[in-house]
């Protein structure tokens, strides 16, 4: 289905709802108790669409393996795939010179380095602050070789249309090691 069918699908259904509600507030006594009489049952199709309605809105636009697999691409990747996922205006701040990195520049500055060939993640979390926009934080585990990095990341995609995102923000804090205290002394 195209993005306008589904498009015009919720807005069809957001004026069923509206009408719904419309309803239910008219019918409903002065004190806010529910009206008296007979309550829609899941046979109705107003209740079939509040139901639609609020189960689209508790499910993400992606699910969490796919935005895990997505950010792991990114590390694992040929250069032409991140070039593709990485968008126009990203931002990045990365542990190397020139440290803060925009557009062109910072896709180019990791399009050009070598792959990495294992990559584990390990306390990442979610976040869906609005529609159409995921934030990601993790710890990352990386290895190519005998060459091995660790860092902390966040990465924040945005959604261009339906199933096409790009990623619009990327950080790296290397993991840093605290030396180990004597607490005898």
């Amino acid at each position: 289905m195209s993005l306008e069918a589904t498009r015009a699908i919720r807005v069809r259904e957001a004026r069923s709802v509206m009408k719904l509600a419309e309803v239910l507030v008219r019918a409903a006594p002065a004190g806010g108790t529910r009206p008296l009489g007979r309550v829609p049952s899941r046979n109705d199709q107003g209740a079939q669409i509040l139901s639609r309605h609020f189960k689209s809105l508790r499910r993400p636009a992606v699910d969490d393996d796919r935005v895990w697999s997505f950010e792991k691409s990114l590390w694992t990747g040929d250069p032409d795939h991140y070039r593709e996922l990485v968008d126009d205006e990203c931002l990045m701040a990365l542990p190397q010179p020139p440290y803060v990195l925009g557009g062109a520049q910072a896709i180019e500055a990791v399009a050009d380095t070598p792959r990495w060939s294992d990559v584990a993640f390990d306390d990442g979390r979610i976040a869906r602050p609005q529609e159409g926009l995921i934030v990601i934080a993790y710890s990352v585990k990386a290895s190519r070789g005998e060459e091995t990095y660790e860092a902390h990341c966040t990465s924040t995609y945005r959604r261009l249309s339906h199933e096409e995102w790009r990623v619009v923000q990327h950080q790296q804090t290397p993991r840093i090691l605290a030396p180990v205290v004597d607490e005898e002394r």
